[in-house]
């Protein structure tokens, strides 16, 4: 979710695990962090199953919220 300078939504995004086929895996964000093109870097784990428990993933945005 971005928010404007007075706390109102600018834009909302949902991200899901497209690794695996369980339904019960998620993502877990560990950091998110705004770039120089003021798109966003994503860091985090994939979660909820034995078969991907520790796997990381990293995943980049345009200002927009679009995955790149």
């Amino acid at each position: 979710m971005k928010l404007d300078s007075t706390g109102d939504t600018l834009w909302n995004k949902e991200f899901h695990d497209t690794i695996s086929s369980y339904s019960n895996n998620y993502l877990g964000f560990y950091n998110i962090k705004e770039t120089s093109d003021k798109g966003f870097i994503i860091v985090g784990e994939v979660q909820g199953s034995s078969q991907y428990d520790g796997d990381i993933f990293m995943l980049k945005t345009d200002s927009l919220g679009e995955t790149e």
